[in-house]
């Protein structure tokens, strides 16, 4: 089999040689990732009925991202999120080239307030 991602990424390390920039092949990214919370549905329970207003519609891996006061839900905030679904259902997944279907998660953004009377 033909690597394709090495043979792309020599090129490109070939192309900017003595240029500013770096060229690395199948960088590692090793660093530990937390996402906030995590909602999965078991095989077995019962289903709950009275839930929070924006937990309606549960999926069967559901991420959630909660912001303080002092953190903003913001567009990285989003970025990140995102980042953190590819990445757990690559890891929940029985194999890369067999991912669950996009319909088994669903994402969530809290961001904590004070109602204004």
């Amino acid at each position: 089999m033909i690597e394709w991602h090495h043979l792309f990424g020599m090129a490109l390390k070939d192309l900017f040689t003595d240029t500013k920039y770096d060229v690395d092949v199948e960088k590692e990214l090793d660093i530990k990732q937390f996402v906030d919370i995590v909602v999965i549905e078991e095989k077995e329970g019962d289903p709950i009925s009275d839930l929070p207003d924006g937990l309606e519609k549960l999926a069967r891996y559901n991420l959630i991202t909660y912001k303080s006061l002092r953190q903003p839900l913001d567009s990285w905030a989003i970025d990140e999120l995102l980042g953190y679904y590819v990445l757990f259902r690559k890891l929940v997944s029985p194999s890369y080239d067999d991912l669950y279907p996009t319909d088994d998660f669903h994402l969530f953004g809290f961001q904590q307030g004070f109602r204004k009377n």
